[in-house]
C-alpha cells in the first residue's frame, strides 16, 4: 500500500509540473511580450524549448501569441533601422 501511495504521489507531481510548463498562456495569465518566450511566462528559460518541442512532436499547447505569425516586437530594446537596396 505504501509503495502504491508513493507511486501515485510521484505521478501527481509529474502531472502538476507538466501542466505548469505546458499550459497555454491563457490559463497562466498573459505575461508581457518577450522575444523568445515561446510559452508566455515573461521569462526565457529551458521551459520555452521544452514547450516548443512538446508542441512540435507531442501535440502540446501552441506557443504564445503572436504565433503562428511573427508579430511586432513592442520592446524598445533594439533600434529599428531601415535599409534601402544599394
Amino acid at each position: 500500500m505504501r509503495r502504491l501511495l508513493s507511486s501515485l504521489r510521484n505521478h501527481l507531481i509529474l502531472a502538476v509540473l507538466a501542466i505548469a510548463i505546458l499550459a497555454p498562456p491563457a490559463l497562466r495569465g498573459q505575461a508581457p511580450f518577450v522575444r523568445g518566450d515561446s510559452i508566455g511566462t515573461g521569462e526565457i528559460d529551458i521551459s520555452d524549448a521544452i514547450g516548443v518541442l512538446a508542441y512540435q512532436f507531442l501535440g502540446g499547447a501552441a506557443p504564445a501569441q503572436p504565433f503562428p505569425g511573427c508579430g511586432a516586437d513592442p520592446s524598445p530594446s533594439l533600434p529599428v533601422r531601415v535599409y534601402s537596396p544599394a
